[in-house]
Protein backbone atom coordinates (compact mmCIF):
# COMPACT_ATOMS: atom_id res chain seq x y z
CA UNK A 1 0.00 0.00 0.00
CA UNK A 2 0.93 3.52 -0.92
CA UNK A 3 0.50 6.41 1.60
CA UNK A 4 1.51 9.89 1.48
CA UNK A 5 3.05 11.22 4.62
CA UNK A 6 4.05 14.81 4.85
CA UNK A 7 4.50 15.00 1.81
CA UNK A 8 6.86 11.78 0.86
CA UNK A 9 5.43 8.37 -0.19
CA UNK A 10 6.13 5.64 1.71
CA UNK A 11 5.43 1.91 1.06
CA UNK A 12 3.69 0.06 4.01
CA UNK A 13 2.52 -3.43 4.53
CA UNK A 14 -0.80 -3.74 4.67
CA UNK A 15 -0.45 -6.24 8.02
CA UNK A 16 0.75 -2.57 9.49
CA UNK A 17 -2.28 -0.66 8.07
CA UNK A 18 -5.29 -0.14 10.62
CA UNK A 19 -8.09 1.79 8.76
CA UNK A 20 -11.03 3.44 10.96
CA UNK A 21 -13.42 5.85 10.52
CA UNK A 22 -12.46 7.55 13.54
CA UNK A 23 -9.14 9.19 15.18
CA UNK A 24 -7.27 7.72 17.89
CA UNK A 25 -8.45 8.21 21.17
CA UNK A 26 -4.79 7.08 23.34
CA UNK A 27 -0.91 7.51 22.39
CA UNK A 28 0.35 5.88 19.77
CA UNK A 29 3.27 4.16 20.88
CA UNK A 30 6.09 4.08 18.35
CA UNK A 31 9.59 2.26 17.83
CA UNK A 32 12.49 4.73 17.78
CA UNK A 33 13.60 4.37 14.03
CA UNK A 34 17.44 3.55 13.80
CA UNK A 35 18.37 6.54 12.13
CA UNK A 36 16.50 9.41 13.69
CA UNK A 37 18.28 12.40 15.32
CA UNK A 38 15.78 14.75 16.57
CA UNK A 39 14.43 12.63 18.90
CA UNK A 40 16.40 12.96 22.78
CA UNK A 41 18.19 9.76 23.20
CA UNK A 42 17.18 9.83 26.82
CA UNK A 43 13.61 8.46 25.68
CA UNK A 44 14.77 5.11 24.47
CA UNK A 45 13.36 2.57 22.33
CA UNK A 46 9.86 4.00 21.55
CA UNK A 47 8.19 7.29 22.63
CA UNK A 48 4.69 8.33 22.40
CA UNK A 49 2.19 10.51 19.67
CA UNK A 50 -0.86 12.43 20.91
CA UNK A 51 -4.11 11.11 19.67
CA UNK A 52 -4.86 14.81 19.42
CA UNK A 53 -2.35 17.15 18.18
CA UNK A 54 0.04 14.61 17.16
CA UNK A 55 3.16 16.35 19.82
CA UNK A 56 5.79 13.53 19.91
CA UNK A 57 6.65 12.92 23.81
CA UNK A 58 8.62 10.70 26.21
CA UNK A 59 7.06 7.44 27.70
CA UNK A 60 9.15 7.92 30.57
CA UNK A 61 7.92 5.58 33.20
CA UNK A 62 5.72 3.38 30.82
CA UNK A 63 2.71 5.21 31.91
CA UNK A 64 -0.82 3.96 31.78
CA UNK A 65 -2.04 7.84 30.97
CA UNK A 66 -0.41 10.33 30.14
CA UNK A 67 -0.92 14.26 30.05
CA UNK A 68 -0.16 16.06 26.25
CA UNK A 69 2.39 19.05 27.46
CA UNK A 70 1.52 20.75 24.22
CA UNK A 71 -2.28 20.50 24.34
CA UNK A 72 -3.06 19.22 28.00
CA UNK A 73 -5.35 16.50 27.04
CA UNK A 74 -5.17 13.30 29.12
CA UNK A 75 -5.52 9.79 27.16
CA UNK A 76 -4.53 6.03 27.78
CA UNK A 77 -1.13 5.32 26.57
CA UNK A 78 -2.07 2.28 24.07
CA UNK A 79 1.22 0.02 24.95
CA UNK A 80 -1.30 -3.49 23.37
CA UNK A 81 -1.49 -2.01 19.84
CA UNK A 82 1.07 -2.72 16.52
CA UNK A 83 3.32 0.08 14.90
CA UNK A 84 4.56 0.36 11.46
CA UNK A 85 7.61 -0.93 13.09
CA UNK A 86 6.32 -4.50 14.48
CA UNK A 87 3.42 -5.57 16.77
CA UNK A 88 4.13 -4.67 20.11
CA UNK A 89 2.43 -6.28 23.04
CA UNK A 90 3.89 -5.42 26.10
CA UNK A 91 2.05 -7.07 29.44
CA UNK A 92 0.90 -4.64 32.27
CA UNK A 93 3.62 -6.85 34.13
CA UNK A 94 6.61 -6.21 32.39
CA UNK A 95 6.08 -2.70 31.74
CA UNK A 96 9.31 -1.05 33.41
CA UNK A 97 12.13 1.44 31.62
CA UNK A 98 14.41 -1.36 31.63
CA UNK A 99 11.75 -3.88 29.46
CA UNK A 100 11.08 -0.66 27.10
CA UNK A 101 15.05 -0.90 25.78
CA UNK A 102 13.91 -3.77 24.10
CA UNK A 103 10.79 -4.35 22.52
CA UNK A 104 9.43 -8.03 21.92
CA UNK A 105 8.13 -7.94 18.59
CA UNK A 106 5.21 -11.06 18.01
CA UNK A 107 2.64 -11.36 14.86
CA UNK A 108 -0.61 -10.87 14.79
CA UNK A 109 -3.20 -13.62 16.25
Amino acid sequence: MLIRVRGEWMRVPWAALEVTGTEPSRWTVVPRPANVVMLPETWGAHYGVCPRCHYRASLEGAPETMRCPRCFGRFAVAWEEHTLGGWLRIKAADRNPAHLSHSHPIMPQ
